[in-house]
C-alpha cells in the first residue's frame, strides 16, 4: 500500500511539474513577442537615462518582484508582476541582485492566473508610455527616422549614476538598456534593464 501511494503521488508531482513547466514555456514566448526581449533593435546611445515607473533608480527598484522562483516565473530573471484585464497590458520585473528591470507591455491574457492592476497610467520618468508616439520616442531619447514595418524594435543605452550601499560609499556608473517596440506607429511596449551588480 505503501508504494502505490508512493507511486501515485509521484505520478501526481510530476504531472504538476510537466504542467507547470508548459505554463513557462507558454508565457516566455507570449512575453518575447510582447517585448521584442530576444531580439532588440539597433542601439542608440542617450545623454541622460530614463526610468519605469518613476524618476530613479529607487522608483524602479520599489516595484520588482518577490522570489525568482515565484510561480509566475517568465524567463530568467523575469517575472509577471501584475496583468491589466480592461487595457490588456502587462507589467514584467526582475528580482535578481544583479538587475534591476522593468517591462511594461501590450499583450493578450497571459496563460496564468496573476494579479490585476491598473496598468494604463504607467509612464516613463521622461514621459513616455504605452500608445507614445514613435515621433514622441524620437523627440524624448533621439534618432533619427527611419524607412520600417508597421512592427519593429529599437534600442537605447545610457549610464545610471549611482551611490554603492556598502561602505565606504562609491560612485559608480551603470549601464541600462532601454527597448521600445513600435506597432503601427505608436509604442506596445517599454523594456528598462538596468545592471545593478556595481552597487554591492
Amino acid at each position: 500500500m505503501r508504494l502505490f501511494h508512493v507511486l501515485v503521488f509521484g505520478t501526481i508531482a510530476a504531472t504538476i511539474s510537466g504542467a507547470q513547466a508548459a505554463v513557462t514555456a507558454n508565457l516566455s514566448r507570449w512575453f518575447s513577442e510582447a517585448t521584442a526581449y530576444n531580439t532588440p533593435g539597433p542601439l542608440t546611445k542617450m545623454a541622460r537615462p530614463d526610468f519605469l515607473p518613476g524618476h530613479s533608480l529607487a522608483s524602479m527598484s520599489s516595484c520588482r518582484a518577490g522570489s525568482e522562483f515565484h510561480p509566475r516565473f517568465i524567463v530568467f530573471p523575469w517575472q509577471l508582476a501584475a496583468y491589466d484585464p480592461k487595457h490588456h497590458l502587462g507589467l514584467a520585473t526582475t528580482s535578481h541582485t544583479d538587475n534591476c528591470s522593468v517591462a511594461l507591455f501590450r499583450a493578450s491574457t497571459p496563460p496564468l492566473v496573476v494579479r490585476s492592476a491598473d496598468l494604463s497610467q504607467y509612464r516613463t520618468g521622461r514621459g513616455l508610455g504605452i500608445d507614445s508616439t514613435y515621433a514622441q520616442v524620437l523627440s524624448t531619447y533621439g534618432g533619427h527616422a527611419a524607412r520600417h514595418g508597421r512592427h519593429f524594435a529599437m534600442s537605447y543605452s545610457a549610464n545610471v549614476s549611482a551611490t554603492t550601499s556598502a561602505v565606504p560609499h562609491r560612485q559608480v556608473t551603470l549601464p541600462e538598456q532601454i527597448t521600445i517596440v513600435i506597432d503601427d506607429d505608436h509604442v506596445s511596449a517599454i523594456t528598462m534593464e538596468i545592471a545593478v551588480s556595481d552597487l554591492t
